[in-house]
Parts: structure tokens; sequence; C-alpha cells
């Protein structure tokens, strides 16, 4: 509603294989949930954007010359859609009958747009969970962030399953910070929720002024009956203060590091794993029937998570799009012996599994031996006694 009142335009960008929420306004901008079969279909003031993701993605490190710059790369393609929805909404409102061209106006081409004829909102979570643990590639907000803003959009950060430390950092979108100036990545708007009451139902929403005062200026005012709530608020404040004296940042840090590091040895040990990626206590392990063509291997990774969970009582998920991606998010108070007794269990699973491969292989060898055997002796029987002994000299 914010960002609607501050830009005066209904059209939003989600990343493809979002997930921002259940309500029926936050499916409508989660293909996670609108591109399912039977789900109802995307609106049409719903644009969205390529996922950045470097493995799998429109563009791909694999793919490109080293140094290539993907973050801008993939930046670009949100200026792309942003630069087609004003044009489309300029030609729609153009009722002076100057000359429009791309969009612009021959008269004015410099001319930035209008309230109503621009972009509403870019939704993006600051690291993409459902989309399979899709690490930002660097530069990539900073880049969409421009071109949003220069169509007249909102920047809206979805930290509701990244925020609060997790991923080595206060907030996720940090880790997108230009080094050199640490607000050159700055949302407008910023979602938090799940671990600020650490399991209690507590979220907020942090806005600029200038969009707070644009939405008290309507007057149009906000209430619901559990906001403010003081038992919720105590609680996050609870939540706030342990997170400040035991230093998750740091903890995350190096916890994270452990669970790459060890995932890129259990890469080097079994050729399944296609990627690792993540940052802090957000880590992905990707499976693939092969490396090359980077084929999803989602059934295995359906099975690696269940038997994980039977034979030594972890939890994991899988998701992405191909649901080939091992997840690995555990609660904050994980410890150093936690993350190498779960990389050890992944490591005599995966072996496990490799090993009962070769069983089934060898099995079918040996029955494709046996019927090539049975009908070499169904042939032998039909040829005469001296054919026989000739076939036979030749084996």
């Amino acid at each position: 509603v914010c960002a609607c009142v501050r830009s005066r335009c209904h059209v939003l960008m989600p990343n493809y294989s979002a997930y921002h929420g259940h309500l029926t306004s936050t499916i409508d901008m989660s293909p996670y949930k609108f591109d399912l079969p039977g789900a109802p279909p995307k609106p049409d003031h719903v644009h969205v954007a390529p996922c950045p993701d470097v493995y799998r993605g429109i563009y791909r490190t694999s793919d490109l010359p080293e140094g290539s710059d993907l973050g801008k790369m993939y930046g670009d393609s949100v200026g792309e859609i942003c630069q087609e929805v004003v044009t489309k909404l300029r030609n729609i409102n153009n009722k002076s009958g100057e000359k429009i061209l791309n969009g612009v106006s021959v008269n004015d081409d410099m001319r930035a747009p209008k309230r109503g004829e621009g972009v509403c909102a870019f939704f993006a979570e600051s690291l993409i969970s459902c989309g399979g643990q899709v690490v930002l590639p660097s530069g990539y907000l900073e880049a969409a962030y421009k071109h949003v803003r220069a169509a007249g959009g909102v920047c809206i950060a979805d930290e509701v399953q990244v925020g609060f430390g997790r991923t080595g950092k206060w907030w996720a979108f940090e880790h997108q910070t230009n080094s050199k100036d640490r607000k050159s990545v700055c949302p407008d708007i910023v979602t938090m929720g799940k671990p600020m009451g650490n399991g209690h139902p507590v979220a907020a929403v942090v806005v600029t002024q200038e969009i707070a005062k644009s939405f008290q200026d309507t007057g149009v005012g906000y209430f619901n009956t559990y906001g403010g709530n003081p038992v919720s608020c105590a609680i996050a404040n609870a939540v706030l203060d342990v997170l400040e004296e035991t230093d998750v940042l740091s903890h995350a840090q190096k916890l994270g590091a452990l669970l790459i590091e060890g995932g890129q040895a259990l890469m080097k040990r079994h050729q399944l794993i296609g990627d690792v990626r993540g940052e802090g206590l957000f880590v992905g392990y990707e499976m693939v029937e092969d490396r090359a063509s980077k084929e999803p291997a989602s059934e295995k990774a359906k099975w690696i998570v269940s038997r994980i969970r039977e034979r030594n009582h972890m939890l994991l998920s899988t998701d992405g799009p191909h649901g080939n991606v091992i997840k690995v998010k555990p609660p904050m108070v994980f410890t150093e012996q936690n993350c190498l007794e779960l990389l050890q269990a992944l490591d005599e699973i995966l072996c496990e599994l490799e090993s009962s491969e070769k069983d089934q292989n060898r099995n079918l060898t040996t029955k494709a031996i046996n019927q090539t055997t049975t009908n070499l002796t169904c042939h032998v029987s039909t040829v005469p006694t001296k054919s026989k002994r000739d076939l036979i000299k030749s084996i």
C-alpha cells in the first residue's frame, strides 16, 4: 500500500521463483505460487524479472568469460522490464497527440516518468530462498534499484527469512553494498518477520520517512487488532537483546564458512553435488545428474532429505524450481560440532546412494549377460550339429 501511494502505480516486479507470502496480494507477486498447476494465473500488472542465479539462470558463470559482470547483466534485465512498462503506460496515457517514440516524447526525451506511468515497486528477497538458496551476484541490487527508481518505483527488500543476522550481516541486502559506499544499496521498504520473535508470531515493516509521510498525507489510517501488541513487542525486544549479546553475526559467519568449505569438500568426493553456495547459516547444495548438462537430480535430493531424517534425525528440505537444492538453514544456536555431524551424515548418505546405484547397475549388467547367454543357447539349439561345433569354436 505504501509503495502504491508513493508511486501512484500498480505495476509490481518480483523475481522468478520468488515467494513473498500466502495472502492473496502476496501470492499475486510470488511466482513460486502462481506458477504451480491449478494456481490462479499471474495478474497482468505483475512483471517477473529473471532469477539472478549465476549457476542455472539466463546468465551463467560457466557460459561467460571470466570477469563478466553478471550482477549488472541481471540488474539491466530489470531495467529492460522497467522500460517496457514505462513505454506501454506512456502510450496509453498519451492524450495530447504528441509523438511518442519508445515511450518517450520526442519533444522531451529526458523526461522522467510521471506518477502513474511508471513502476510501483520491485520486490526482491535479499537472498532468494524458495528459488533455491540463490546468492545474488555482486552489484545486482545496486543496478536493479537504479533502474527501478529511474522508472518511478520503490525498492523493497524482503528480509523475512534472511534478516536478523542469519547470513552474517544484520540484513542480507548489506552483502550487496558497495565497499566504498555503504549506502549504495539502501531499500525504501524492508519487510521482516520470522526470526524477529524466535518462533513467536511478530513482524514489522520499516520504511523511509518520505514514504511514511506520503502514506500519512493520504489521511488513510492503518491499524489492526494485534498491531503493537505489548507482549509481542516485549518478546521481539528480548530476541534483539540476545542477538546483540551473543554476537550472532560472527557466529553465523564462522559456521557458514565451515558449511561452505565442507560442502565443497563433499563436492570433490561426490559427482551428484553440482554447486555449493550460501552466506552464513543460509546454504544450498544443488544436486545434478550430470555437471555438464546440470540436469536436476530432484528425486535423489528428496531421497537424501528423507534418508537423513530417518537415519540421523536431521531435518533438511529441498527447494528451487526443480526441487533439487538441499537447503541448510539451521537454528542460530547451531554449533561447530553440529556442522561437522551434518557434513559427515551427508557424506555417508551420499556414499550409500552411490553404492546402491553401483549394485543396481551390477545387477542390470548380470541380468543382461544372462539374457544374452540364454538367447545364444536358444540360437545354438536350432542349428545343425556340424554348424553348432563351428559356431561354438568361433565363440
